[in-house]
């Protein structure tokens, strides 16, 4: 019931996270540890995001769609790390998403590509800092206000990147971030076979 021991208690838990951070971001520059690709249905990874990032939302909305086009949409990709890759971009909207706001996360495919994009209606990225977002440690404007270790953009641009595909940021035309993630997607073989 000690206030101090509540106070321990919180700075443990951010150290903690913080350390599980960087090795994982070791891990991942190493390249000791190859992703593990298998046929993956987006909603399923999509799913398993949106159930990681339901206790953290602070009354922002999180809205999820998949393309009505695509009935399956099927990648060739690593499961956990691109779940973990998503989670990241979810969690940072949601930070960054201003009370009572909303985040997007959509999916389709785009010829060869699983493209799956996380908006928020929050403040931006500012020009300057645009080019280092994806640097470990490096935290936008406003993040002062915003728990993190600064290095959540990068685990997941390098967890991606690992295999085979490509995380970028754009600004959103209504004012906020777009952070759109390409995953190679399941030939038309390989979805054949599934179906059999």
């Amino acid at each position: 019931g000690d206030e101090r021991a509540v106070i321990v208690e919180e700075e443990v838990d951010r150290l903690a996270y913080y350390v599980s951070d960087l090795l994982e971001l070791s891990r991942l520059n190493s390249e000791t540890h190859p992703p593990t690709t298998e046929l993956v249905a987006v909603e399923d990874v999509l799913g398993a995001a949106l159930r990681q990032v339901s206790g953290v939302q602070q009354g922002v909305t999180v809205n999820a769609s998949l393309d009505p086009c695509e009935p399956l949409l099927v990648g060739r990709f690593d499961f956990v790390r691109t779940l973990r890759a998503l989670v990241n971009l979810i969690d940072n909207a949601v930070k960054y998403s201003p009370a009572q706001g909303v985040v997007d996360v959509t999916t389709r495919r785009d010829g060869d590509w699983i493209v799956l994009s996380v908006a928020d209606r929050g403040s931006g990225i500012a020009p300057g800092e645009r080019t280092r977002i994806f640097d470990p440690f490096v935290r936008g404007a406003g993040a002062h206000a915003v728990h993190g270790t600064g290095m959540g953009l990068a685990i997941a641009r390098r967890s991606v990147e690992l295999q085979g595909g490509s995380l970028d940021y754009a600004p959103r035309p209504e004012g906020g971030s777009v952070f759109t993630v390409r995953l190679p997607a399941a030939g038309v073989e390989e979805l054949a076979r599934m179906s059999l």
